[in-house]
């Protein structure tokens, strides 16, 4: 199991082992494969505002969630949009952004 997004293992929240925050962690991984899809939509369609805004959205609550490598990811990709002119040079942040999306896991159940 990672949390730091190292490898290609499941990624969970650094407060995977609190029974308070289980709901909530839950709620957010729920959320990851719409929110890969939307990213990918929004990349692929040249929707350049819209995808910053939901990579804003995603490092908030990355962030508030315990998934550091998630909000540093959507953190790189928004200043990847503030600073890169050149789109297929934005696509490895994208792609790798989406990729932890993918992997996160819901709490454990211990």
């Amino acid at each position: 199991m990672s949390t730091d997004g190292t490898g290609a293992g499941p990624i969970r929240s650094d407060f995977d082992n609190d029974p308070e925050m289980r709901e909530l962690i839950d709620l957010f991984v729920s959320e990851m494969p719409t929110n890969a899809s939307r990213l990918s939509d929004l990349f692929e369609g040249r929707q350049i505002e819209d995808l910053q805004r939901l990579a804003s959205r995603i490092k908030g609550a990355a962030g508030g969630y315990g998934f550091g490598v998630i909000r540093d990811a959507a953190r790189n990709l928004e200043e990847a949009i503030e600073t890169i002119d050149d789109l297929d040079a934005m696509r490895d942040q994208v792609d790798q952004l989406i990729d932890l999306c993918q992997r996160t896991k819901p709490a454990s159940r211990d």
